[in-house]
């Protein structure tokens, strides 16, 4: 029997969660030190065994066997609702697939909870759990939402988060997502209970100056307008780059949003540099017609962005070649962008030798 506890409030607990509880043979929890403080405050004396994510699927067939026996086993989560976001759903998943019974006692829920006091849409909404607590693998899940929201999901989104996460995660989230409605639901049913209601840049700003405390549930209201292909990428790119280099914040990008690799490249090219002021204008001027010939292909290849910025690099850099090195920047032309990188956007300066050496090894892949 799945029983829903409390999230907060004891009070909160019905009378058939209560009386499940008192009549199981074994009670399985996450944690059975704070479960216990419960069963002894509801009056009830089941024996107590865990049952997390390191030890779930080592307790399955002893579980299985008792259940076999016919004895009365519940399970409980550390609050609300057994299986979302905890522990469970392999025991369950086994106890179906053996043809033994599994039935629920249902109560609260946080994310239910928060969901009707945020005033955001109630209808759909979609619960993702914890979102991952890594900066890189964070901006990639919410890349990954933000790009199916371009291909129509428009929910509102609904994630748990720790309190010392949570002014990094709304940063993440305002980074990838935009200025939209959202909501931070605190302590739940508790007596200091807060529901933060506000455009996320600025729910952003608060936890940042003020750390928060207690069970957190963050929501996000559904987008106000569907993102356009710039709007989509350039948020989660924006994001990517406070953490990675300009490559790697491309790939992780475009592998959660499914877009070409080749696309997100240039718009993150186009992020990092000012492509009007890319090309001195006295280098346009350049008195040696072959260097002059040199900028004019340069600028004239790929999507425009990319052509301002190749054109930004050579004009740059053209008049320190010498004319052996001009030989090698025949094959301009054949550059990737990715292997253009970090020279186009000026993160380390441009050693001649590995100049020369990088185009050699462009030409001969190019054939």
């Amino acid at each position: 029997m799945l029983v829903s506890t409390p999230i907060g409030n004891l009070a909160d607990i019905s009378p058939r969660a209560r009386a499940a509880l008192a009549g199981a043979d074994l009670v399985l929890a996450e944690d059975t030190a704070h479960s216990g403080r419960l069963l002894s405050a509801l009056g009830v004396r089941a024996r107590c065994l865990s049952l997390h994510e390191h030890n779930e699927n080592a307790r399955i067939p002893a579980v299985l066997e008792r259940l076999r026996d016919g004895q009365r086993v519940a399970l409980i989560s550390d609050a609300g609702t057994p299986l979302v976001s905890d522990p469970g759903f392999r025991l369950v998943r086994a106890a179906i697939a053996a043809g033994l019974p599994v039935g629920a006692v249902p109560g609260p829920n946080a994310a239910v909870t928060a969901l009707v006091l945020s005033g955001l849409p109630p209808l759909p909404f979609l619960v993702l759990g914890f979102p991952p607590p890594k900066p890189a693998a964070r901006i990639s899940a919410f890349a990954a939402l933000r790009a199916a929201e371009a291909a129509g999901l428009a929910a509102t989104l609904i994630w748990y988060e720790a309190p010392h996460r949570l002014a990094a995660m709304l940063a993440d989230l305002a980074s990838v997502f935009g200025d939209r409605p959202a909501a931070v639901a605190r302590e739940l049913t508790k007596r200091f209970e807060e529901i933060r209601r506000a455009r996320l840049p600025a729910l952003a700003a608060h936890y940042a100056a003020e750390a928060p405390r207690g069970e957190i549930t963050v929501l996000l209201g559904p987008p106000e307008a569907p993102p356009t292909a710039a709007e989509d990428l350039e948020p989660a790119l924006r994001a990517a780059l406070r953490e990675h280099s300009l490559r790697d914040a491309a790939a992780l990008v475009a592998a959660a949003t499914g877009r070409p690799r080749r696309e997100v490249y240039a718009r993150a090219l186009a992020l990092t540099n000012d492509p009007p002021a890319a090309i001195p204008r006295a280098s346009m001027t350049e008195s040696d017609p072959r260097r002059r010939r040199l900028l004019y292909r340069a600028t004239h290849r790929g999507t425009q962005e990319t052509d301002l910025l190749v054109g930004g690099f050579v004009a740059r850099h053209l008049s320190g070649f010498t004319p052996d090195q001009l030989d090698e920047l025949e094959t301009i032309l054949e550059l990737p962008d990715t292997d253009l990188a970090d020279w186009l956007t000026g993160r380390r300066p441009i050693p001649r030798d590995l100049a020369s050496e990088l185009l050699r090894r462009m030409r001969a892949e190019a054939g």
